[in-house]
């Protein structure tokens, strides 16, 4: 069995979490809650007038990649005329932590060529899930 995994860490930037401030400008659930905290509360009623509150920290561990891949046993493999073949399970896309409220910490509208990174409602990829046969003649 072989097993391969990757982990990416993104840290150190600072993203305005535009699509959170858009969505807080109509219905922001810290106006009404009444065990929100006053900073939830202070970020809230800004929206309207100001944005410093929702430049945010998106600094990120994403567990991109996991796959798992057995080989099958040379007996079976002989009897469909094959010299190998393998069975393989991966997942991405599986984890996300980050302190980051918008969707997607490392998404922008406009992707990453700007000096002022904005996620306006930026999807985060999906998470898949996928089984493979490979075989070898």
């Amino acid at each position: 069995m072989t097993i391969a995994a990757r982990i990416d860490h993104r840290g150190g930037f600072r993203v305005f979490n535009a699509g959170g401030r858009a969505r807080c400008i109509t219905v922001c659930e810290p106006l009404y809650a009444p065990n929100a905290s006053t900073a939830e509360q202070a970020r809230a009623v800004s929206a309207r007038q100001g944005t410093a509150s929702w430049m945010e920290d998106a600094s990120f561990v994403r567990w991109r990649e996991l796959s798992l891949a057995w080989a099958i046993p040379p007996s079976w493999t002989n009897r469909i005329g094959a010299h190998s073949s393998s069975v393989v399970v991966a997942g991405r896309n599986l984890f996300t932590s980050t302190g980051y409220t918008g969707l997607n910490p490392a998404g922008g509208y406009l992707g990453q060529t700007q000096i002022a990174q904005q996620d306006v409602f930026t999807l985060p990829p999906p998470a898949t899930i996928s089984l493979r046969l490979d075989v070898g003649w």
